[in-house]
Order: C-alpha cells, then sequence, then structure tokens
C-alpha cells in the first residue's frame, strides 16, 4: 500500500500513530471497528476461533501492510484476534478520512481495491491448494507459515492442527515424521526447524507463496 507520505494533507491530522508492545491485542476477536490500520514496522498476526474454542492462524501483517478495512466495506463484519508478535507502530485511520482520502485521490481507491482482491484471491487459493495437500504438507506449511509470522513460540499443536484442518492425532504422526527426517526439533512444546528449505519443499511452501 502507499507509504504514509503519500496521504493527502488534508486527511494526515487525523492519522492517529500508536505503538503496541510484543504480545499486545490490537484487536480481541468479535469487536466492532471503524478504522484502518497501516503497519509503519512491526509484525503482527490474525487469528480466527474455531468451533471447538482453538485459534485458527489467517495471516501475519508487516511494514506497509494494513488490516481493519474488511469491517469498513463488510456491513456487521466483527474483528478476528489480531496480536503484535513484535513491538508494532501502526497508524490507524477512521473509516470516516479513509473514504475522503479514496474520493481525493483515485489512485490510491484503486490500489485499496486491488489489494482487497488480490487478498481475497489469496486466501481462496490457499485454502482450496491445502485441502489437496497430505496432512504432512499442510502441517509443514502451517510451520512455515507461523515462522514467517515470527509466532513460531506460540505454535501449539491445536493451532496446527486448526490451520491443517487434521486432528491432532493426525498433527503427532506428521510431526513425528518431519523431526525424522531431519526438518524440525521439539523441546518441550517448542518447534524449532532444523531444514527450511527442506521443510518448504514439503509443503511447497512457496509455490503457494506465489498464488
Amino acid at each position: 500500500m502507499k507509504a504514509i507520505s503519500h496521504i493527502p494533507k488534508q486527511i494526515r491530522p487525523f492519522l492517529i500513530r500508536h505503538t503496541y508492545e510484543k504480545g499486545e491485542y490490537i484487536f480481541t476477536a468479535g469487536s466492532e471497528n471503524l478504522n484502518m490500520y497501516i503497519i509503519e514496522s512491526g509484525s503482527c498476526t490474525a487469528n480466527m476461533e474455531n468451533y471447538n474454542g482453538t485459534m485458527a492462524f489467517i495471516g501475519s501483517y508487516h511494514s506497509g501492510d494494513i488490516f481493519g478495512e474488511l469491517e469498513i466495506f463488510c456491513k456487521d463484519l466483527k474483528t478476528v484476534e489480531v496480536i503484535a508478535v513484535k513491538k508494532s507502530t501502526v497508524y490507524i485511520i477512521h473509516k470516516k478520512y479513509l473514504l475522503e482520502w479514496m474520493k481525493l485521490d483515485f489512485d490510491f481507491a484503486l490500489e485499496l481495491i486491488e489489494y482487497l482482491a488480490e487478498e481475497l484471491r489469496y486466501h481462496s487459493k490457499t485454502a482450496a491448494l491445502l485441502q489437496m495437500c497430505s496432512v504432512k504438507e499442510r502441517v509443514a506449511y502451517s510451520i512455515l507459515a507461523y515462522a514467517d509470522a515470527s509466532a513460531l513460540d506460540v505454535l501449539t499443536k491445536k493451532n496446527i492442527s486448526s490451520l491443517a484442518k487434521t486432528p491432532i492425532r493426525s498433527v503427532n504422526r506428521a510431526l513425528a515424521s518431519l523431526i525424522e527426517c531431519g526438518c524440525i526439533q521439539i523441546t518441550g512444546k517448542q518447534i524449532h526447524i532444523l531444514n527450511r528449505p527442506f521443510l518448504e519443499e514439503i509443503s511447497n511452501y512457496n509455490t503457494m507463496l506465489q498464488l
């Protein structure tokens, strides 16, 4: 998305700059939101609670990324859980001023629409591809997704089960296989990646990132 420096001067006074510490909630699930967030620095993850109470990883946001825009354009849509996994500084812009920005800058409005369309395409194709992958491939993908979101330290078997859409007993078998082939190591409850290239190969991770 466009850098903060491109925001029209009429809109800049209404920007709010805020820093969230590591582990701090930006959104709690189910809350109302009337703001769009632009990440200046740091990293955040979005998670959604499953029917069984576990949290499923949705995606991660980094410098230059935005979130919160869906609630603005989708009536009655509630937020998912968004947490800062690193110290993160964001700019917050209220719906009223975001719409004004779009009116003032057609190129930005077009860029925002393209961003939303790309996000929809990515998530729908990723979901479809994951359904065609083996359990081992889906588990490997889940580990890499959390690693790239700087959230590997909070990854649990329940999270993997939710993201990979497979029972924990199947997750355990896949993890054992990944340990046996030297891709990962588990110390206590913490997963460590030992051979990322091999893990990427197993999961077709780079292929999915290029969707």
